[in-house]
């Protein structure tokens, strides 16, 4: 028998919320289909994080902060998580130039 994989429960913040309504909402004005594609994308990825979660590294602008702060590129955007012993908690959804300021 193989060893069980830990399972996380992914949660969202109201503030990351809003931040992919408005990614979508920014996007669709160009773009429907696109709109859906990104949308789609970072919400898989984002329900992937309910197992190993610390495979992607750690978001550098946090590290200061306390917390296991990590992030995963999707689709040009940054999806900024926070790693506990049971959640994961989607921060914040930011464009990738934000890790290079």
């Amino acid at each position: 028998m193989g060893e069980e994989i830990k399972s996380y429960v992914v949660i969202w913040d109201d503030e990351a919320k809003v931040q992919l309504r408005a990614l979508y909402d920014h996007i669709k004005y160009k773009s429907l289909a696109n709109a859906k594609k990104v949308r789609t994308d970072i919400l898989k990825t984002a329900r992937s994080l309910k197992n190993m979660p610390e495979r992607y590294e750690e978001y550098p602008p946090m590290k200061r902060i306390p917390g296991n702060f990590r992030f995963k590129e999707v689709a040009s955007q940054l999806l900024i998580y926070d790693v506990t012993d049971t959640q994961v908690h989607i921060v914040k959804l930011a464009h990738k130039r934000e890790l290079n300021q």
